[in-house]
């Protein structure tokens, strides 16, 4: 593998509102963590979110961008 063995992963997000993307989690040598809760979201927002690995020669590029809708929560 290029560059060596994956260290850790860091997450972004926007505000689902098409903002700027903000770092909300950053597994620095936790390479085995492959998914996080976010919590706080507000119903019928798109938010974007994009992952970046990291390794011993630092971070590669971003991900594409992807996109979760939240819901109304159940009455």
């Amino acid at each position: 593998m290029p560059g060596g063995a994956v260290t850790g992963y860091k997450l972004l997000m926007d505000d689902g509102l098409n903002g700027d993307f903000v770092e909300i989690y950053y597994g620095q040598k936790v390479p085995s963590l492959h998914e996080y809760l976010v919590t706080n979201l507000t119903a019928q927002r798109p938010y974007r979110f994009r992952v970046q690995a990291e390794n011993f020669n630092g971070f590669g590029p971003m991900s594409d961008i992807i996109t979760h809708w939240t819901c109304i929560p159940p009455s």
